[in-house]
């Protein structure tokens, strides 16, 4: 049946959102109330009834994921919305974690509440139905009552994973899955690829050093014996988002009891999901419950890396593996805007292959191509993570500085230079030496304010250079 007067409950430190919102329900026929302070909704909560809740994740004093843990507690049949007017992935993986229906960004669009709020009744009449099954059930048969229980949890977790299809985040939801189904202190994930190659382990409580060792040799181990090779140690190792490592080193490395399975993608084992406890046995049903999310798991990673890699492709440099032209102007444009906000520093440096035609008519394109990836590898060496690396044009490469002085990125372009003028490549038999002429620019002037106009003045600096003789640095002058 349906709800003739839903009731609605919107949470807001913004009046005028408030407003808005109550508004539009009224409009729509549904009851609704509001309140601006979160406190006493938390307090209160207890008291309110309310089908939808729709609750801004930064309040005055409190965070709207407060409210949505509570909510979940008191009511759970009721449904909450959040919305907000910033977040990152990690709060809205947060937000899903603790039970929120969606994730809605300011500005808002009525269109789009419509819809939302819509769902998400219907999601709580068909939740009433189903806990009329449950009810049912408990009285006849336990077990029979924890698998209809699994069958509810591998729902949710499908539906959890399909909310991302971003690689990096996909590791804390599918552990953030495993730990709601399976009874566990310990999950782990890990996963490997061309590009990405990550270990993330999730734990109930605070994990120490040793615990960290112990579960990586385990999951490693059985990776290891299902590809019959040894596991390149390269792979970064992390804690999942809501775990926190402890800095007790003495604690002795825990006895695990665990189970595991493997992430197949196009029939490939790329990775390993697994479950571990302490001192207490894992439940019988847990390898046939890892063993669905491993699947579940496995379609959604093969939409992510594919995702990913055609990405990639959109947006970096067949030859040398750095961003592309278009994708650095994207770039640029954001990380400007980001300084016009923080108000802070921001350099950019330009580099010009010397006489790579050249090089090209005396060795051959081929060792022309490699000497443009050994030089795109010098550049990613001397990077820092925050820094933006393109290859900008046929012999051309650009190093956007965030958080970067005229004088720092001067320091690291003459390193740059230095590197290559010393160099001797060995490619194909011969022995080939080049330079670097460069431009650097910064945004601690009057006068740079665009993205074009930082880009303008260091690519006249790398001219004056070259104009200059080559294998040199030119810092771009004051406008006029």
């Amino acid at each position: 049946m349906i709800d003739v007067n839903p009731q609605i409950l919107i949470v807001d430190n913004e009046l005028e959102i408030c407003n808005l919102f109550k508004d539009f329900f009224d409009f729509m026929g549904y009851k609704s109330e509001y309140e601006t302070n979160g406190e006493k909704v938390l307090s209160e909560l207890e008291l309110m009834n309310y089908d939808v809740l729709f609750v801004d994740l930064k309040l005055d004093t409190i965070s709207g994921l407060e409210i949505l843990k509570k909510s979940k507690s008191i009511h759970p049949l009721s449904e909450v919305i959040v919305v907000t007017g910033f977040g990152t992935d990690e709060t809205v993986l947060s937000a899903l974690h603790y039970g929120a229906f969606s994730y809605i960004q300011k500005p808002i669009s009525f269109s789009e509440i419509k819809i939302q709020t819509d769902i998400a009744l219907a999601k709580k009449r068909f939740n009433k139905k189903t806990n009329k099954i449950r009810d049912l059930i408990i009285k006849n048969d336990l077990s029979l009552m924890e698998h209809f229980n699994n069958i509810i949890n591998l729902d949710r977790f499908s539906n959890f994973l399909n909310l991302t299809i971003d690689i990096d985040s996909l590791a804390d939801s599918i552990l953030s899955g495993i730990t709601e189904i399976i009874p566990c202190k310990y999950s782990m994930f890990l996963f490997l690829d061309d590009i990405n190659k990550e270990m993330v382990v999730f734990s109930r409580e605070p994990i120490n050093h040793s615990a960290m060792v112990a579960i990586g040799n385990k999951i490693a181990s059985f990776y290891e014996n299902l590809v019959n090779k040894k596991l390149d140690k390269s792979y970064n190792v992390r804690v999942s988002l809501s775990t926190t490592i402890t800095d007790d080193e003495n604690e002795s490395q825990p006895e695990l009891l665990s189970v595991f399975a493997p992430i197949l993608i196009e029939n490939s084992i790329h990775g390993v999901l697994g479950v571990a406890n302490e001192d207490e046995m894992i439940p019988v049903a847990a390898m046939d419950i890892l063993q669905l999310i491993s699947v579940r798991a496995s379609h959604v990673l093969t939409n992510a890396t594919l995702h990913r890699d055609t990405k990639l492709l959109a947006l970096t440099d067949g030859l040398t593996g750095l961003l592309n032209h278009r994708a650095f102007h994207q770039r640029l444009i954001s990380e400007f805007e980001r300084y016009r906000r923080y108000g802070s520093q921001m350099s950019l440096i330009v580099a010009d292959f010397d006489d790579l035609k050249k090089i090209n008519d005396t060795y051959g394109h081929p060792v022309g191509d490699e000497m443009l990836r050994r030089i795109g590898d010098i550049l990613r060496e001397a990077s820092r993570e925050t820094d933006v690396l393109a290859r900008y044009g046929g012999d051309e490469f650009v190093i956007l500085l965030p958080q970067t002085s005229q004088k720092n990125a001067c320091n690291m372009a003459e390193r740059i230079r230095v590197q290559v003028q010393d160099s001797v490549f060995q490619i194909q038999g011969f022995g080939v030496k080049c330079t670097l002429t460069i431009g650097v620019s910064s945004v601690q002037r009057e006068g740079l304010d665009s993205p074009d106009d930082l880009f303008e003045a260091a690519d006249k600096a790398l001219y004056e250079a070259k104009r200059s003789g080559k294998n040199q640095i030119a810092i771009a002058e004051l406008p006029e």
